[in-house]
């Protein structure tokens, strides 16, 4: 189990909005292989305006987490 905050901001002047992901508060139960699972998040825009917008994903991995091959 872990939590896991967003938080969004935007540019001033900007049409970017940059997401930054906190994850925290891991707790295991027993012994499992948990810890090797990689956790991937993708933020969803669930409407769009107009409705041409083209997105672009990317950014840095937080210093520390291994990098893998999106599914």
């Amino acid at each position: 189990m872990f939590n896991v905050r967003v938080v969004g901001t935007v540019p001033l002047n900007s049409r970017t909005i940059n997401f930054r992901y906190y994850f925290t508060d891991f707790v295991t139960t027993g012994r499992t292989s948990a810890a090797a699972m990689p956790i991937r998040t993708k933020g969803k825009i669930p409407q769009s305006w107009p409705s041409g917008a083209r997105y672009t994903r990317g950014g840095n991995l937080p210093a520390g987490t291994p990098a893998h091959s999106p599914s």
